[in-house]
Parts: structure tokens; C-alpha cells; sequence
């Protein structure tokens, strides 16, 4: 009987080492495992913000665009408007002018 028990506790010791071993390979792998999709994330990330900011520039510079030719147009009218009415008041100084005339004479 006591040769079965010291066998028994050499094969509870031999199976605790290879439990331990086969635990620390996979603690080991799943570390790897861990490791790799956390880089793996990483440069998916670093993928994304980078497409984000030619996204965000390609937007900048249609907005860009987009005002640039709005402030033209703007700037289109107000010469349009300056004109006519400098154009206006030419027409009512040549009217005063000429209503003086007839009236000195």
C-alpha cells in the first residue's frame, strides 16, 4: 500500500508540473495572442485617424471653396452696387445742376 501511495503522489506531482507547464504555454500564448491583436488595433487605428484627416482636409478645402467663391460674389455685388449708385447720384448732381441753370437764366 505504500508503494501505491508514493506512486500515487509521483503521479499527482508529475501531473501538477504538467498541469503548471501546460498552464504557463498558454498564459504565454494567450500574452502573445494578446499582444498581437493589441498591435494588430494599434495600426487600425493609426489607419482610421489618417484617412480621417484626408477626410477632414478634402472637407476644409471644399469648404475653402465654397466661401472663397461666395466672398467673390459678394464682392461682385457691393462693386455692382457702389457703381450704381455713384452712377445715381451722378444722375441727380447733373439734374440739380441743370434744374440751377434753367433757373439762373
Amino acid at each position: 500500500m505504500k508503494i501505491d501511495i508514493e506512486a500515487l503522489g509521483l503521479s499527482t506531482r508529475a501531473d501538477v508540473e504538467s498541469l503548471r507547464l501546460s498552464s504557463q504555454a498558454d498564459i504565454k500564448a494567450l500574452r502573445l495572442s494578446t499582444q498581437a491583436d493589441i498591435e494588430a488595433l494599434r495600426l487600425s487605428t493609426r489607419a482610421d485617424i489618417e484617412a480621417l484627416k484626408l477626410s477632414t482636409r478634402s472637407d476644409l478645402r471644399e469648404a475653402e471653396a465654397r466661401l472663397e467663391a461666395k466672398i467673390e460674389a459678394t464682392k461682385a455685388d457691393i462693386i455692382k452696387w457702389m457703381f450704381g449708385t455713384i452712377g445715381f447720384q451722378t444722375l441727380i448732381i447733373l439734374g440739380a445742376v441743370i434744374a440751377l441753370a434753367r433757373i439762373i437764366r
